[in-house]
């Protein structure tokens, strides 16, 4: 009985990169606001699901994702008018997170600027949308 494992396959190793690839790629989870920044309109948002981890064993532990800091959040608007409402620690959004970061057309002048970041959906690059909650704490239709 050898002491050691044999060496992984290029198919195994194949397998086993497509798979961290795809648990670092961030889309969209729910989260819950800690604090609202009605200037900067930024919140910083607290990650709902956990993420899963790949053990040696090939076992999964699952692990709270950090809270995001200063995520933009969107309100409907168009040029001249806009949508807000204030949002209170607790309430709940849906993060999505962009391809490519946006920190610098965000101060930038909207035009079409390098991403920065050449992270590819990071949770640095989320926005929040306000109006994600529960089934059981859905507005009573009247």
């Amino acid at each position: 009985m050898s002491e050691r494992e044999d060496f992984p396959t290029d198919r195994a190793l194949a397998a086993a990169r497509e798979e961290q690839r795809s648990l670092s790629t961030h889309v969209a989870y729910p989260g819950r606001v800690q604090s609202y920044d009605a200037a900067t309109q930024t919140a910083d948002v607290v990650p709902l699901i956990r993420q899963q981890v790949p053990q040696p064993d090939g076992s999964y532990e699952l692990e709270e994702l950090p809270v995001l800091p200063s995520v933009p959040v969107i309100f409907p608007r168009v040029v001249g008018f806009f949508l807000a409402f204030q949002l209170r620690a607790g309430d709940t959004v849906q993060l999505l997170c962009n391809t490519s970061a946006i920190g610098h057309w965000r101060v930038g002048d909207g035009g079409v600027c390098d991403p920065g970041d050449l992270r590819r959906q990071h949770l640095a690059h989320a926005v929040a949308i306000p109006g994600l909650y529960t089934r059981g704490r859905a507005l009573a239709h009247a």
